[in-house]
């Protein structure tokens, strides 16, 4: 499973996602809904005063991130989308996050969460 995310994130941070043209296609309401989803995510996980907290993989400490810029580019994969947005740490550092995004029987749903 982490070779198959380290794949998909190098993909999708390079652009050489095998289905770019179908991401050029992506219609404005499903751009919007996507979108929509990763915001009412980050939303509904984070504190009162916006904090994004995660567990860093590498130290084990939990880190409070603050959402920044969302990436415009949307990447599918098979059925399922990525969307990236800059997330920055209490101490300054930048990081990227994608979001893997799934329509399930209820409508769309973040089921992963890669934070580099």
């Amino acid at each position: 499973m982490r070779s198959y995310r380290r794949g998909v994130l190098l993909a999708c941070r390079c652009g050489i996602m095998t289905d770019v043209a179908a991401a050029d296609r992506l219609d404005k309401p499903l751009k919007a809904a996507l979108q929509a989803t990763m915001i009412r995510f980050i939303d509904n996980a984070s504190d009162d005063d916006g904090g994004f907290r995660y567990i860093d993989r590498q130290s084990g400490k939990l880190i409070t991130a603050y959402p920044g810029a969302i990436h415009p580019k949307i990447s599918p994969v098979g059925a399922d989308y990525f969307l990236c947005i800059d997330m920055v740490a209490a101490n300054g550092t930048r990081r990227l996050v994608d979001f893997l995004v799934r329509e399930g029987r209820e409508g769309w749903m973040v089921v992963d969460v890669i934070i580099v």
